[in-house]
């Protein structure tokens, strides 16, 4: 595989709407924008990765396309593959950019996506923050350092699966992978995207707090735990529209406390 990474500058992306409003002057501008989505991912990614994750020939769920227009996998479709390149366009000037984009070619694109999706939302509220080149060591495997209040916050992000069901074990492995990989000294925070089906599930409602917290009293080095999942809401006349939900645990007592942490949480809800 190609290791050289991309870029995109704000003049290359004027020049990519140019050219497709000039090819498709009287398409609507989400299908334009979809195209031009296409066309950072691969300057950016490669056409080797392009080919390998076209929409009809992907193994990677997370990008493949509906069979029907109009329906709500179609809508998801389209955003994932728009947000995925807004998310690598702005994360490019990010210190570690390049390593943590050759790691996406190779990995699935639902953790990657997740990790870019907070990324974004670091980037739009203005902090600072670095990706992490893997180590392979236990506890310097986490995913992004955004310095805060003087401190340098360790952020783990674990993603599961749409397709996962609700499993209560399988949450636990979660849960303590993230607090595995997280430093065991200075402040860390675990941010954890589940399924849209679990929010709606009555035992997941029934257990998830409680396993939270006690993931939070197990392990001091963790300062929080962030909970994240999408609810798609039908957007009349015709479409969809998704909403990001969260849900924000502090732990009481962290080895490293970080004052006002709230405020940083709370900037992952986007």
């Amino acid at each position: 595989m190609d290791s050289e990474i991309g870029s995109v500058d704000e003049t290359g992306l004027s020049n990519l709407r140019a050219e497709w409003h000039e090819r498709f002057p009287n398409s609507p501008s989400a299908m334009l924008e979809y195209g031009v989505a296409w066309d950072v991912i691969t300057t950016i990614l490669g056409r080797e990765w392009l080919v390998r994750n076209l929409p009809h020939a992907s193994r990677d769920p997370y990008l493949r396309v509906a069979d029907e227009e109009g329906t709500l996998e179609a809508f998801i479709h389209q955003a994932r593959v728009t947000q995925l390149a807004q998310h690598l366009f702005e994360a490019q000037p990010v210190e570690n950019f390049a390593p943590m984009a050759r790691k996406l070619r190779g990995r699935s694109l639902v953790g990657a996506a997740a990790e870019l999706r907070v990324a974004h939302l670091f980037c739009v509220n203005g902090r600072r923050f670095r990706f992490v080149v893997p180590s392979g060591e236990r506890g310097s495997d986490y995913d992004l350092v955004v310095t805060y209040e003087a401190a340098e916050v360790a952020v783990e992000i674990k993603t599961k699966d749409d397709e996962t069901p609700y499993r209560r074990k399988s949450f636990e492995r979660t849960l303590s992978k993230a607090v595995s990989q997280l430093p065991v000294q200075g402040p860390g925070v675990a941010i954890v995207h589940v399924p849209r089906s679990w929010p709606v599930d009555a035992t997941f409602a029934r257990e998830a707090e409680g396993l939270v917290a006690d993931a939070l009293r197990r392990s001091r080095r963790l300062n929080g735990i962030v909970a994240v999942w999408e609810q798609w809401l039908t957007l009349l006349p015709t479409g969809y529209v998704c909403a990001v939900k969260f849900r924000i645990f502090e732990n009481p007592d962290p080895k490293t406390p970080v004052e006002k942490l709230l405020v940083l949480l709370r900037e992952i809800d986007g």
